[in-house]
């Protein structure tokens, strides 16, 4: 039974970022992001269930790719650096995401590159400038174990 009274912990959406191996001209920290801040989402499966007869059989994917989307603030100079970068080389490297909270550790993601953004608004209302990576994320690393 779950304890009626457990301490759930705080969110910190100041700690939330995110930091290249090789283009540290593109780290993202708090103060150049928008209000969403930064998500990830996984584009791919885990793992597949194989359809059969009489049941499914298992594979799991030694890695995963992933979305992951950067809220920046059009107006501060890192919106800017991300333009140049998509004009002139798409490819970021690898990176670390750090959570907003201090009680999940971090992600390690492999290969990221740029490959776009949302529709900006040059309307004076909008002061987001969105862009979207791809990367890798590997995934049952147990498999590896049995090789």
């Amino acid at each position: 039974m779950p304890q009626p009274n457990a301490q759930l912990g705080t969110l910190n959406r100041l700690r939330a970022s995110v930091n290249y191996s090789t283009r540290q001209d593109l780290n993202v920290t708090p103060q150049y992001l928008g209000k969403a801040g930064i998500t990830a989402v996984p584009i791919s499966d885990s793992s597949a269930l194989l359809g059969q007869m009489t049941g499914g059989v298992t594979s799991p994917e030694p890695y995963q790719m992933y979305e992951i989307t950067l809220h920046m603030v059009k107006t501060l100079g890192l919106a800017t650096a991300y333009k140049q970068a998509i004009e002139t080389l798409c490819n970021v490297g690898d990176l670390v995401l750090k959570s907003d909270s201090d009680g999940q550790p971090n992600y390690q993601f492999y290969n990221a590159t740029i490959v776009g953004g949302t529709n900006p608004a040059f309307n004076g209302t909008d002061a987001e400038f969105v862009v979207r990576l791809h990367c890798i994320y590997y995934t049952n690393s147990a498999l590896f174990d049995a090789a």
